[in-house]
């Protein structure tokens, strides 16, 4: 068989099975023939071991704070007022867990950025995703 480069005998795959190989070679050999080899083609494995401790959220931002992780401000369209106006930028990596900011403003990082170009409040869950709620305004 070959896969990733490698040729395996068929004495390797009656190992892995767990037989000593010559009654499941003859039984192999009896329904397909002498000369066709022993061919593995669907192999899975299962690992189990003690539950990690992952503090997503913490490892990028850890010591960080809100301020700290602003990181300029930029001229965005608010459609509220109508008119453009500057907001804060927040580099996403250097939020961290639990940190509040109010819209509107944008946070970027190197996957995404988030907008919020009107009323709305985001924070750092303690798995590290960014929360964002829309404010609802009153019609009136």
């Amino acid at each position: 068989m070959r896969r990733w480069g490698y040729q395996l005998s068929d004495d390797v795959y009656l190992r892995v099975l767990g037989t000593t190989g010559a009654h499941t070679r003859e039984i192999f050999r009896a329904a397909f023939g002498p000369d066709i080899p022993i061919e593995g083609v669907n192999w899975r494995l299962e690992a189990t071991g003690p539950r990690p401790r992952v503090g997503a959220g913490t490892w990028w931002s850890k010591g960080a704070g809100s301020g700290a992780a602003q990181k300029g401000e930029r001229r965005v369209y608010l459609p509220g007022p109508g008119r453009y106006a500057p907001v804060p930028v927040y580099d996403r990596y250097r939020l961290p867990v639990g940190a509040k900011i109010e819209g509107p403003a944008i946070v970027e990082e190197k996957e995404s950025t988030v907008v919020m170009n009107g009323p709305a409040s985001a924070w750092v869950d303690p798995s590290g995703s960014l929360i964002v709620k829309l404010i609802r305004r009153s019609s009136g």
